[in-house]
């Protein structure tokens, strides 16, 4: 049996609008997610942040708890809103002085503090100026980030800077289902996912140009051959990177900087989300000749993932957008038409029609026909059989 290392850290991890509760207590700020859950028929329940856990002011019995597991670490999350909340570099010093209390009081119990700087609360007052669709988000998110870095230095030494940047994106800005509940154009989107990126190499290099221009180059890179993996002509890709490290060293200074690599990632997301619309339409038709070669066995989403290159959970959404089922859905469909053929045959039996259609017993495979075809199997063997002697009578 595969062991943890000696030097496993425990712990746990929160989020804290989802746990803090207050958030506009002490001059904090309004946050996407405050605007977004307060928003009608936007959360299931209508439940909103506004007390959550209770964690503002209950977080010592928490950690009390926690420490109480043998646990040696806790990962939260700073609320930008709450210590920024306009996002302009005006810092509510009574929101920061929450977080000290609650980084001493990790310390006090022996957990070693791990933060997270951005866990999606991003000011709403920034959201009001672009959001993440702006690299100056990704600036003032820099500025936040190196503030936060110099106030905890010497008790703080964990940092994450954004949380799951492909989600608080994909869901925020692109499916609308999480703040700030927008519906973009897949080329916006892109440009979210980048400006996000830029907030991260801004901030993991202190704002050091020369630090940053080798970390915007692997970002391109890395970038490229997403574009030709996804069918982008390799020629065209190959003058764009070289346009790019032929000029970056000319930079002196990081506003301009900034500025030449938002146009290039702009130019770049235009020239491939064409090839990315093939690529998706192709995953699409290798799931659906894969489950159509594969229906008499089971099959794993895992491995269905594996033939189209794709993560399963973003191979999941993609199917559901394009064919309006879950792959699971699909195939029992496929599963359910050939057995409609196979009914047809009166020496085959139901159960074993269940077994070479691939479901795992008979009361299964009649509760997905039923549930698909409106009637059990049997009763649509009988209803077959009478139409075809009413046809033989016919002739």
């Amino acid at each position: 049996m595969m062991k943890f290392p000696a030097d496993f850290i425990w712990g746990a991890a929160s989020a804290a609008y989802q746990i803090e509760g207050h958030d506009l207590a002490d001059g904090g700020g309004t946050s996407i997610w405050r605007t977004f859950s307060h928003t009608p028929g936007k959360v299931a329940w209508d439940d909103t942040g506004d007390i959550a856990c209770d964690a503002y002011y209950r977080f010592e019995e928490d950690l009390d708890l926690l420490a109480q597991t043998g646990a040696k670490a806790y990962r939260f999350s700073t609320s930008w809103s709450r210590v920024d909340p306009l996002g302009d570099g005006n810092w509510n010093e009574k929101g920061l002085a929450y977080y000290d209390r609650l980084v001493n009081a990790c310390l006090d119990r022996g957990l070693t503090p791990f933060l997270t700087l951005y866990h999606w609360e991003l000011p709403q007052a920034l959201e009001d100026l672009g959001g993440w669709q702006v690299r100056e988000t990704a600036e003032a998110f820099a500025r936040f980030a190196a503030m936060m870095a110099e106030h905890f230095k010497g008790r703080v030494k964990n940092y994450f800077t954004l949380n799951e940047p492909q989600c608080s994106v994909s869901l925020g800005y692109e499916q609308g289902i999480h703040a700030p509940g927008k519906k973009l154009p897949r080329e916006k989107v892109f440009t979210c996912l980048l400006n996000q990126m830029l907030a991260h190499i801004y901030t993991s290099n202190n704002n050091n140009l020369e630090k940053i221009k080798p970390r915007i180059t692997e970002l391109i890179v890395v970038l490229s051959r997403a574009a030709v993996d996804a069918g982008a002509d390799i020629n065209e890709i190959f003058l764009i990177n070289e346009n790019f490290t032929t000029n970056i060293e000319e930079f002196t200074n990081l506003e301009d900087l900034s500025i030449w690599v938002t146009n290039m990632l702009q130019r770049f997301i235009s020239f491939t989300f064409e090839f990315d619309k093939v690529k998706h339409a192709d995953a699409v038709y290798k799931v659906i000749e894969f489950i159509k070669a594969n229906f008499q066995r089971r099959m794993s989403l895992e491995e269905i993932a594996a033939s189209t290159y794709l993560s399963k959970t973003y191979l999941s959404s993609l199917f559901k957008k394009e064919t309006g089922y879950s792959i699971s859905e699909y195939i029992n469909i496929v599963r359910i038409e050939r057995s409609k053929s196979l009914l047809l045959e009166e020496n085959i039996s139901i159960i074993d029609i269940a077994n070479l259609c691939g479901f795992e017993d008979q009361s299964y495979f009649t509760k997905v026909f039923k549930h698909i075809v409106g009637i059990t199997p049997k009763k649509y063997r009988e209803n077959r059989g009478k139409n075809m002697k009413k046809d033989i009578i016919l002739k």
